[in-house]
């Protein structure tokens, strides 16, 4: 081996000095293991740098696949959407249709002065489900009609 001669600044060869202890190596020892693995250092740079690019690509590959999930879930949504209010709105028919069907079977189960009657004021249909007869209010329709009938006689 060739000797050759270094100069340093005080405080790196301090820290140099330091290290080599640090590693139980002599100082002379410790610079020429930093000289023979400074190509390790490259290719540990290289490597470095090459993860590190996979590492972008992956997380814009995962932000590209986030963004795609993203604009599915909220086309999943507006369907939804869709579909609910659809759903509103066949209830709401169903519900009307059922409100047709027992004014339809209060009118027929009705009497002539009865029908007179809710001709002028209106057909008192309330909310007694499906049953269609003409027991609560359509009763004391037809009583009240009944009365009348019996004074115009």
């Amino acid at each position: 081996m060739e000797a050759i001669t270094l100069r340093l600044e005080a405080d790196t060869l301090e820290s140099i000095d330091d290290e080599a202890i640090e590693h139980e190596l002599s100082r002379s020892e410790y610079i020429r293991n930093i000289i023979r693995t400074r190509d390790e250092s490259d290719q540990l740079r290289d490597e470095h740098e090459r993860i590190r690019a996979e590492y972008e690509r992956q997380v814009s590959e995962l932000e590209r696949e986030r963004d795609r999930l993203e604009r599915k879930l909220t086309a999943t949504n507006s369907r939804n959407d869709d579909v609910t209010e659809l759903v509103e709105y066949v209830e709401e028919q169903r519900e009307l249709e059922r409100y047709r069907d027992r004014r339809e079977r209060m009118i027929d189960q009705a009497g002539v002065l009865t029908r007179a009657k809710w001709w002028l004021t209106g057909v008192p249909v309330d909310d007694r489900g499906d049953r269609g007869d003409v027991n609560a209010a359509g009763s004391e329709a037809q009583k009240s009609s009944a009365k009348s009938e019996t004074r115009d006689v």
